[in-house]
């Protein structure tokens, strides 16, 4: 009966989402199809849930213990990939909340509207999802009597928490072109999430550089069981190097795009009748 409790809570729960997710769309088409709000309580249900699999504790073995972890991060990764694709908002709700910025909208709450609201950038919202779903999962690991590689497991997970960051923003800088954005979409995280894994695996054995193709993965627990802490030190530099550049491009993205909103906003304005000489 608990069991089936589970089952019929788990559907309640996407069902809802779904209900809210068609509501949205229906009447705003251009709005994102689930809500910070709703990512937030996904994200960390979601998380729970599925850390709870890893927890084998009727067989010592440590290397099935450790795919657990290795297969746990391939449904994070795809969870939190797939919650930015469903939150990040497009090129016309940028427009509109930089326009709302000029007009004074959200003075005095920037960051509670990068937090929770709908228009904004969905960046800092799937780090912050990225960031508690890591902590679920290596609180988990810490816990377990059975897993033996704790370091490897948890810095592979922080590894993974920067790369999803960088696939966010490099999801919010695809959403803002006006043209070809799904096939952008389907190369960039297509290529990014397989080619790296791919060449780690193929040649992993035969050089030690190419460990850091797995370092900088989407998948990096594996590689971070065959790496040197040096080397576990320097992915995470470099990481983070590449988290603050790609934030930094997103920053001058938007404030592009705002800039020439203001500009066609100004312009518009002096063209109006009011305006014009007679």
């Amino acid at each position: 009966m608990l069991g089936l409790g589970f089952v019929l809570g788990h559907y309640a729960f996407i069902s809802f989402v779904a209900w809210q997710g068609i509501g949205r769309r229906f009447y705003n088409p251009n709005t994102a199809v689930v809500s910070k709000i709703t990512g937030y309580g996904i994200a960390i249900i979601a998380s729970i849930l599925a850390t709870g699999f890893t927890m084998v504790v009727n067989n010592d073995s440590s290397y099935r213990i450790f795919s657990n972890f290795e297969a746990l991060q391939v449904f994070n990764f795809v969870l939190i990939i797939g919650l930015a694709l469903l939150m990040t908002p497009t090129r016309q709700q940028v427009q509109d909340w930089m326009r709302l910025r000029h007009q004074g909208k959200f003075a005095g709450r920037f960051w509670s509207d990068l937090l929770w609201g709908d228009r904004s950038p969905a960046i800092v919202s799937i780090a912050v999802m990225s960031i508690c779903s890591t902590i679920i999962m290596a609180i988990a690991a810490i816990q377990h009597p059975f897993l033996n590689d704790t370091s490897a497991v948890i810095g592979g997970l922080i590894l993974q928490c920067g790369i999803l960051v960088i696939f966010a923003s490099l999801i919010q800088l695809i959403l803002l072109r006006k043209k070809q954005r799904g096939i952008w979409l389907i190369v960039t995280i297509g290529s990014l999430t397989v080619l790296p894994f791919l060449l780690f695996l193929i040649f992993s054995e035969r050089f030690t550089g190419a460990i850091l193709f797995g370092l900088f993965s989407a998948f990096p627990i594996t590689a971070a069981e065959q790496a040197f802490s040096t080397m576990l030190a320097w992915s995470l530099v470099g990481q983070c190097i590449g988290v603050i550049g790609s934030l930094m491009i997103i920053q001058k993205q938007i404030r592009r795009l705002g800039d020439s909103e203001v500009k066609t906003l100004l312009t518009s304005a002096a063209e109006s009748p009011k305006n014009m000489l007679t």
